[in-house]
């Protein structure tokens, strides 16, 4: 438990700097995946313990914020919503398996930067953020590429993790 906790921590620090310092270079067209979001959205489809979902979305929420937003809360709110919203939505629509996954990732990975957006816009009454429709369904598609690439390159016993 504790080291399912600390591996967490390690691996979402990592992806933090990962996705800021290496992953933003390799951009098409201006669009690079959000892979704290895209890893906060797998554990919170993958994992049954709710501490170890609210720890993700809390401390990929918090590296966020430090290292890209630099408005201490944004992120973390996103994220909180995102999986409260996660959470509803699986008690009413029980999709399953790699399918049921990428649906969720999708509605999920377009919702992030709307919810940012009303976040940012009702803290601070002049939103500092903007997004377009381009960049939402680039990233979203851009999410699920990886997702399928990680997932058919996986051995078979690890392939269930994705399969919600």
């Amino acid at each position: 438990m504790i080291m399912s906790r600390v591996f967490l921590l390690i691996g979402l620090y990592f992806l933090t700097l990962f996705q800021l310092g290496f992953w933003s270079h390799l951009a098409i067209d201006g669009v690079w995946p959000n892979l704290v979001l895209l890893a906060v959205l797998l554990v919170a489809l993958s994992s049954k313990n709710k501490g170890l979902i609210w720890l993700a979305a809390l401390w990929g929420g918090f590296l966020l914020d430090i290292f890209y937003y630099h408005q201490i809360g944004l992120a973390i709110l996103t994220f909180i919503i995102l999986i409260s919203l996660l959470s509803l939505s699986r008690r009413f629509f029980a999709l399953e398996g790699m399918m049921g996954t990428l649906i969720y990732l999708t509605v999920f990975s377009l919702a992030y930067e709307p919810v940012r957006y009303i976040i940012s816009f009702i803290f601070t009454s002049s939103p500092v953020l903007s997004f377009d429709l381009f960049f939402l369904v680039a990233q979203t598609v851009y999410h699920l590429v990886l997702v399928l690439i990680f997932w058919l390159i996986l051995p078979v016993k690890f392939r269930r993790i994705f399969s919600a």
